[in-house]
């Protein structure tokens, strides 16, 4: 049968793309945790529980020297600052495409990993 080609939703694409950068953002965390401290794997992540006493096995993880600052920008602009119209709701589609396309990036990096060292990584 016939199927009819639905326009693209913007403003669904624009809620899409909120939900995933509280989800962004957690990748970047857990990732800029294990990079700048050794020690720290999924399971240490998964398993701290902030209210608990230090446990010996949390012991042993130390700081990596010269690590770059967490990245927790995320463009959240509902509109561009001197970009009106057409402009301004290209940049901000371009800015949301930008930000699903790290999400998406990030979750396939840890799928990877998860899938090859056994969630320990």
């Amino acid at each position: 049968g016939f199927c009819a080609k639905k326009a693209f939703d913007v403003s669904a694409f624009a809620n899409l793309c909120g939900e995933a950068s509280v989800l962004l953002l957690l990748l970047r965390l857990s990732n800029f945790l294990r990079e700048a401290y050794s020690g720290v794997t999924t399971t240490r992540l998964l398993e701290y529980l902030p209210g608990e006493k230090e446990r010996v096995a949390d012991r042993g993880v130390t700081r990596v020297s010269n690590i770059e600052p967490f990245n927790s920008y995320i463009p959240h602009e509902t509109h561009v600052r001197g970009k009106v119209g057409r402009s301004a709701t290209t940049s901000v589609l371009d800015n949301s495409i930008r930000q699903y396309a790290e999400f998406r990036r990030l979750m396939r990096e840890n799928d990877e990993k998860m899938s090859i060292h056994s969630g320990e990584w």
